[in-house]
C-alpha cells in the first residue's frame, strides 16, 4: 500500500485529474465511416456523394440560432474530418 505524504497530496490530486482529462479527449476512437454512415468497402464515388449531402445538411449557415450553428459547426468539421480520412 502506498502511503501519500501530505505535502505530495496537491500533485497526485493534479495528476488524477489531468489523466482523465487526457483519456476524455483521446479515449474516443474516431470512426470515420461511422460518421458518414457508409459501409467499409463503400466505393470513393459513395463516400464522395455521402459527404455532399451531409455537409450540405450540416453546414453552419444554413442555421440559425447560437447553439444549433455551434452544433452544426462541429458537426461539419466532423464529416469534414471523416471525409478526409478516407478519401
Amino acid at each position: 500500500m502506498m502511503v501519500i505524504k501530505k505535502t505530495n497530496l496537491p500533485l497526485v490530486v493534479l495528476t488524477i485529474i489531468l489523466l482523465k482529462n487526457v483519456h476524455q479527449t483521446f479515449g474516443a476512437v474516431f470512426e470515420p465511416y461511422k460518421v458518414l454512415g457508409v459501409h467499409r468497402r463503400a466505393e470513393i464515388g459513395e463516400i464522395r456523394k455521402t459527404y455532399k449531402r451531409l455537409a450540405k445538411e450540416w453546414h453552419p449557415d444554413k442555421v440559425t440560432g447560437d447553439k444549433e450553428k455551434k452544433d452544426a459547426e462541429a458537426k461539419f468539421i466532423e464529416i469534414n474530418r471523416a471525409y478526409e480520412l478516407l478519401r
